[in-house]
């Protein structure tokens, strides 16, 4: 095994316990996420148009989404 190999293999395994034991000390957590999208597209020339024709004329539209998740560990094994 080389020596960049196993300190990989040790530093992987101290996270783990590190982040085991941050787990059992937690009764609580609070967590976000947002997401922003933004889609657009150029006018282009289209030999026909309908329903289920992609628009031909320059078009953008946008998509924000924002999440809050809560949680609570009231005894060990609860959750909430």
């Amino acid at each position: 095994m080389s020596a960049k190999i196993m300190w990989r293999t040790v530093l992987t395994g101290a996270l783990l316990l590190a982040a085991g034991a941050a787990k059992a000390q937690e009764s609580w957590a609070l967590h976000g996420q947002a997401t922003f999208l933004d889609q657009y597209h150029p006018a282009f020339h289209a030999a026909y148009n309908g329903p289920d024709s992609m628009d031909p004329g320059s078009r953008g539209n946008e998509t924000f989404d924002a999440t809050l998740f809560a949680g609570v560990s009231p005894w060990a094994g609860g959750e909430a």
